[in-house]
Order: structure tokens, then C-alpha cells, then sequence
């Protein structure tokens, strides 16, 4: 896996293989690729419509 820091202060990486998309407040958003590193676990990162981005697995 790719490490690269992206925007604030959490760690994120690249993932291997992209996840199926999720769900989110009634709203199908669209897997990013990467995880981040949150609270101490990682979370896929998931975008939805209007470019607002949410964790989840």
C-alpha cells in the first residue's frame, strides 16, 4: 500500500483494491480509494454528491 499524507491531520493510504460504494444518509456515495486513520482506526473514505467526504466500511 501507498502512505501519503492528504488534507488535516489524519493518515491516509491508497487502498489495494477499491470498495463497493456506501450508503449514507439515504445518498449511494462513491468510494474514494483511500482509507484514513481516524480515532485510531481505518475507515474507507467514501465522497457523495456534493464533494463531501465520509468514512465508513
Amino acid at each position: 500500500m501507498n502512505f501519503e499524507k492528504k488534507e488535516g491531520d489524519e493518515m491516509s493510504r491508497k487502498l489495494a483494491e477499491m470498495p463497493f460504494d456506501h450508503e449514507f444518509n439515504n445518498e449511494l456515495c462513491h468510494a474514494t480509494g483511500y482509507e484514513v486513520l481516524l480515532d485510531g482506526e481505518w475507515w474507507n473514505e467514501y465522497e457523495d454528491s456534493e464533494g463531501k467526504l465520509h468514512y465508513g466500511r
